[in-house]
């Protein structure tokens, strides 16, 4: 299983971020000038010397869902290992 996961940022460029290089996932939210409602995006903040973040249009639910899945594959796939 990949620790890479594909996103899309708010700008609509596609992106593949490393799981193990997320720190922070959080909900949030701009106001659309255009049609003056607000839209949702998700902020990352990734590993590294200096802050790097990105802005992804995913849901904050479908980027948590994908690192969830991701650590219970991962310990699956290694108690799996260690039994053998």
């Amino acid at each position: 299983m990949t620790p890479f996961i594909q996103l899309t940022l708010t700008d609509g460029t596609p992106c593949f971020i490393s799981i193990l290089q997320i720190v922070l996932v959080e909900p949030r939210k701009f106001r659309n000038t255009e049609g003056g409602r607000d839209s949702a995006y998700t902020y990352l903040v990734l590993a590294g010397g200096e802050t790097i973040t990105r802005n992804v249009a995913d849901s904050y639910d479908s980027v948590m869902n994908a690192i969830i899945c991701y650590h219970k594959n991962k310990d699956f796939v290694r108690r799996e290992q260690l039994s053998r």
